[in-house]
């Protein structure tokens, strides 16, 4: 009860007293675990939750339980995504579907099943499979009106939709999450849908919803300390950023990467890159905001995030085009781009396009200097170039000086092969 009404600190010294006064094993000791491993992962301390969760697991397997079982392997899952294990996490669901009776009824507990698949779906950026999945999830909760099911299928709606574009029914979706929530006392769910819909409210500039959320923030902080959700945290954050206090949204960044790099929370280290990137381009240091990206980049490459382009990271699409330019890499130092299909999972077309797409270059090319540009792929000289456009030599000089500096080179040879591999010219 503690954890559903969201008092997760409360939760933790109850789950403690009751292992302590019954320590022998059977089933309600891991049931104890399994609780007090859900207020660890509210709070955000991912390896003693996971390390609650999987003694209460195999607990239960050694009891022969198994629909119950997937409560848990869906936390466990959970934990896998943040710390960027999404094969693991995969593999760790596809098991379960496996092992489900296909064509018998199904029953409560497939819903886990199903959420977990979908949550993976989110997190590799697969959005047509994340709506098949967590459709079956919410046709399993309507079964079943009275179970908290439901909310946490919306939620993950919520979070498809905005992925999607569609942000206002990912703001009509939260609202439902809410209320639902709100009328089961389910008010660990209530704050984190809470938390995510705060923050699309502030790139709609809904000034009237953050200003009830920070009153629930407020009362929430006043109750529980620093007892937070990291989601609430970080959400707070952002707020703080739309206020124009940066200085105390890096602060709190600070406080969020720390929580991160002791837990291996990879996604809350991802989510406090785009948040800095955010920062830094709002104060115009625009070569530190592409460096946090880049950073953002490669951590997705590694660990299989594809949320580069959900949430706040869709306001960045013309930093992340910057970044996929090869003279923008190669002006401020930056590595090779991972392959193009592995950025076209991460980033859709503006990844796939990469290697391919001039559109990136820090300064774009003016129509009158793309019409200089193939013509100088074509061979012509200054003065039928001059000649053709109807302008003088001395302007057509002027454009190739632009161009000369827009594609970091020093002479009309480098400037081609520049154009050719951009894209911008034919080969």
């Amino acid at each position: 009860m503690a954890f559903l009404g969201g008092n997760l600190q409360h939760g933790l010294s109850i789950a403690d007293q009751a292992l302590k006064a019954y320590p022998e094993p059977n089933a309600a000791r891991e049931v104890l675990l399994f609780n007090r491993g859900s207020c660890l992962f509210g709070l955000g301390r991912l390896r003693e939750s996971r390390q609650d969760v999987e003694q209460a697991l195999q607990g239960f397997e050694q009891l022969g339980y198994s629909g119950y079982t997937k409560s848990l392997n869906l936390l466990i899952g959970k934990i896998e995504l943040l710390q960027g294990q999404t094969d693991r996490a995969e593999q760790r669901f596809q098991r379960l579907a496996q092992a489900s009776q296909p064509a018998g009824p199904r029953n409560f507990y497939d819903l886990f099943q199903y959420l977990g698949q979908g949550v993976v779906c989110l997190q590799r950026n697969r959005l047509m499979a994340a709506a098949d999945v967590l459709s079956e999830a919410e046709s399993v909760a309507l079964a079943f009106p009275h179970c908290a099911g439901l909310g946490w299928v919306l939620h993950y709606r919520a979070a498809l939709s905005e992925a999607q574009g569609q942000r206002r029914k990912a703001a009509e979706t939260w609202a439902e999450v809410r209320r639902v929530a709100r009328h089961y006392q389910l008010f660990t769910l209530y704050r984190l849908a809470g938390a995510h819909r705060v923050r699309l409210a502030v790139r709609e500039r809904d000034q009237d919803f953050v200003l009830d959320w920070l009153k629930e923030w407020h009362w929430c902080w006043r109750q529980y300390g620093e007892a937070l959700q990291p989601e609430e945290l970080l959400a707070y954050a952002w707020v703080q950023r739309s206020l124009g206090k940066s200085a105390f949204a890096h602060e709190l960044i600070e406080r969020l990467r720390e929580q991160a790099k002791v837990e291996d929370n990879r996604r809350l280290e991802l989510d406090t890159l785009i948040l800095e990137a955010s920062l830094l381009r709002d104060a115009g240091d625009q070569d530190e905001a592409l460096m946090c990206l880049d950073n953002a980049l490669q951590m997705a490459c590694r660990f299989g995030f594809g949320q580069l382009l959900h949430q706040e990271g869709q306001d960045l699409v013309d930093l992340f085009r910057m970044l996929l330019n090869r003279q923008t890499r190669r002006q401020l130092g930056f590595g090779e781009l991972p392959p193009r299909e592995q950025l076209g999972v991460l980033l859709g077309e503006l990844g796939a396009g990469a290697e391919r797409s001039g559109q990136g270059l820090l300064e774009p090319l003016t129509r009158r200097e793309h019409d200089v540009l193939r013509r100088m792929g074509r061979g012509q000289s200054n003065q039928q170039i001059a000649e053709v456009l109807f302008i003088s030599v001395s302007t057509v000089k002027t454009h190739i000086n632009h161009l000369f500096r827009k594609l970091d080179v020093s002479d009309r040879e480098g400037a081609l092969r520049a154009a050719r591999s951009l894209g911008l010219i034919d080969e």
